[in-house]
């Protein structure tokens, strides 16, 4: 394979074009994990191996090419693509504590599908121990992938409200030891802790709020619509809730995202840039008359007045 020609050896895979369609091709296959990284030992496997592998139960059914029919060796696959449920194979810490990116696969596939995570799946995930994982043994290039899949999609929004109600926030955006969070925790203190209940409680607010923009058909909805406006703002929606930090910090917090996300230098420049004028944009904002202000004003305000928002007023 041209890509990460490393790790395609070391799991046997090879790829290429079919008919003009990208196919990868694999062996029957079980892994082995070492608990120290997402790339498994590979050895051959039998058909149950294979599919009990895999990352969800819609995703581990086969097409038998001699009976022309879909096999369910997991015997839920059926069942939970008529439910529209995506649900781990095994237990789904055993699922996730393999590979943690599989949290990061679980919420984009189901958003872009419009399924549901299991409850099962969904508990798991607020797991410290898988928290931990997903910050500590998956790359943040990788993340960073998986994020602007999400970001791309048309039902991004629904992609971070899995993120906020998972309490997966701060591994994802920031890092679990990042000295950015006894800072928020102490300044801000109303947007509750990083466990219980989900953390930033505000955060909500910014993303419902840019859906609610892009979907929009005036002058504003349409100048924000193109590919890449799409990918800078979903950028600044995801750390709306460090607006409000002192001044002096917000470079420290451009920097933590930076290293987090990966951030291209443009997209840097401007989430500090985003970052520096929330206090400007908010004072000129508040004072109109209710006559004045468009339904987007009333969103825009609605979460400027979130608990904390304001709280930016600092130097």
């Amino acid at each position: 394979m041209e890509r990460n020609a490393d790790v395609s050896k070391k799991l046997e895979t090879a790829g290429g074009k079919l008919f003009g369609l990208n196919v990868d091709l694999v062996n029957l296959r079980k892994e082995v994990y070492d608990g120290q990284s997402r790339t498994p030992d590979m050895e051959f496997g039998t058909p149950e191996e294979d599919a009990f592998r895999r990352d969800a139960t819609v995703n581990a059914m086969f097409f038998h090419l001699e009976k022309q029919e879909v096999v369910d060796l997991t015997g839920r696959g059926f069942k939970d693509l008529a439910a529209r449920i995506v649900r781990t194979p095994l237990d789904p810490h055993q699922t996730f504590m393999d590979d943690p990116l599989r949290v990061l696969r679980f919420i984009r596939v189901s958003s872009k599908l419009g399924f549901a995570l299991h409850s099962d799946a969904t508990r798991c995930m607020k797991e410290d121990e898988i928290r931990r994982a997903l910050d500590t043994m998956i790359t943040r290039d990788r993340i960073n992938i998986e994020l602007f899949k999400m970001m791309r999609d048309t039902h991004a929004a629904a992609a971070f409200q899995h993120i906020f109600e998972s309490n997966l926030y701060t591994p994802i955006f920031l890092r679990l030891d990042s000295p950015l969070l006894d800072t928020l925790k102490t300044e801000f203190p109303i947007l509750g802790l990083p466990t219980s209940p989900p953390w930033p409680m505000t955060w909500p607010r910014a993303y419902q709020l840019l859906a609610y923009l892009l979907k929009d058909s005036s002058n504003i909805g349409n100048l924000i619509q193109s590919e890449e406006n799409v990918d800078h703002l979903w950028v600044m929606a995801a750390y709306a809730p460090i607006a409000g930090l002192r001044q002096k910090m917000l470079g420290q917090a451009v920097q933590e995202a930076t290293t987090a996300l990966r951030l291209p230098t443009k997209i840097s420049q401007l989430l500090e840039n985003a970052l520096r004028n929330f206090i400007p944009f908010w004072r000129f904002w508040t004072p109109l008359q209710h006559n004045q202000r468009s339904p987007i004003h009333e969103a825009l305000l609605a979460w400027l007045f979130a608990p904390g928002a304001q709280l930016g007023a600092r130097k």
